[in-house]
């Protein structure tokens, strides 16, 4: 044990180690040299009484007052046991029981690789080591993934290391990503877009109404059209969204990634678009991908929204072929192209940043956010 005495206070907290009373020096607080761990026990108890000293001067350095309570918390920190896996499946309950199935999926995709690299054995905190984290990029290079879908594994695994460091069950001091680097796994994107004349290829085609690929042109436009909207924000939307102001139209939703708001004018190939399902709506939702009734979890959503993507996307390529554009179009097109052809229209990336230009896109969100509805209508106009 070690002991901790402020203000004639005294705790005690054991260090996780035991000795029987024969093999110990109570005058030295070592155990004696015929223990068969002689040297490993005293190098243990060597390094905790140092890394006490350490904390208790930083701790001194901090404040002058502390409680002795805080002082062997402070000092130290002892970790709860728990395995990885088992960890990471309480993450997941937790981001299924709150609805946040997108990043429970991507966690138990992180799982099911980190069991495929360790052939199923369970893993303590202490062995997610610097040279594990080398040995698993290595697996995946060996697999043939890209660096791009490397760094969302290695990220996923970082904020769960950190967040296990917040929950007791790890230390900060021996995290493995103090010594390893993400950054090198970032490639940079290749550019999709398509010009404004592909733009209005894609206008003329025209569909049965009702059928998929007329949905799916709608939904491409009306991504274009209004700032390039996700798939996912756009499919959820609903009636409540929208607000009729005289004869403007404003759209005000949550992006569902970032969770930041956003209000905006539509524009009147937007309000041609909105008009159509407003007419002739069957759900509370806009465009016919979710139905109210049928999709109420959060995991039916999810999943509905996962088969329709791939359909539109099937449909995006096929109106390619009909309109001979030779880029392939999918529903992240119509985002890129939007800030694209804004750029290149004359529009300064003061007002509106080419979305796929910056590191991330968060730094493009902060630009739109300066500007107000009226300056970013006027602009998009020009598309």
């Amino acid at each position: 044990m070690l002991r901790i005495i402020k203000d004639r206070k005294t705790k005690y907290t054991s260090i996780g180690y035991s000795c029987t009373k024969e093999l110990w020096d109570d005058k030295k607080s070592l155990p004696r040299r015929k223990h068969p761990l002689s040297k490993e026990l005293t190098i243990v108890i060597e390094k905790k009484i140092n890394d006490a000293k350490t904390s208790l001067l930083n701790l001194e350095n901090e404040k002058d007052n502390f409680f002795t309570e805080e002082l062997k918390g402070k000092i130290l920190r002892t970790t709860k046991k728990t395995t990885l896996f088992q960890y990471l499946d309480l993450i997941v309950k937790e981001l299924y029981d709150t609805d946040r199935v997108s990043y429970a999926r991507s966690h138990k995709d992180l799982i099911r690789e980190l069991r495929k690299f360790t052939k199923g054995k369970d893993l303590k905190f202490s062995d997610v080591s610097t040279y594990f984290l080398r040995g698993f990029e290595q697996d995946f290079k060996q697999r043939g993934f890209k660096g791009n879908t490397m760094g969302i594994y290695f990220r996923t695994l970082r904020a769960i290391y950190n967040k296990a460091v917040k929950d007791g069950y790890a230390r900060k001091e021996t995290s493995p990503f103090n010594d390893f680097s993400i950054s090198h796994m970032k490639n940079k994107t290749q550019k999709r877009a398509i010009p404004k004349s592909d733009v209005r290829k894609l206008q003329a085609l025209n569909f049965e109404a009702e059928s998929s690929l007329f949905h799916s042109k709608n939904f491409f436009l009306f991504s274009y059209f209004c700032s390039g909207i996700n798939f996912l924000d756009i499919a959820k939307l609903t009636t409540e969204n929208f607000s009729v102001v005289g004869e403007k139209i404003f759209l005000n939703y949550t992006r569902s990634k970032t969770k930041e708001n956003f209000v905006l004018q539509l524009t009147p190939a937007a309000i041609e678009i909105y008009t159509y399902y407003i007419a002739n709506r069957y759900s509370d939702y806009l465009f016919p991908f979710l139905d109210s009734n049928s999709h109420k979890t959060a995991i039916s959503i999810f999943n509905r929204l996962e088969k329709v993507k791939k359909a539109v996307n099937k449909d995006l390529k096929e109106m390619a072929k009909l309109a001979q554009i030779n880029e392939k179009l999918t529903t992240y097109v119509a985002r890129h192209t939007f800030a694209t052809v804004m750029k290149r229209t004359g529009v300064s990336t003061s007002k509106i940043s080419e979305m796929m230009g910056h590191q991330s896109e968060a730094i493009t969100q902060a630009y739109l956010a300066e500007f107000e509805n009226d300056e970013l209508y006027e602009a998009s106009l020009l598309l």
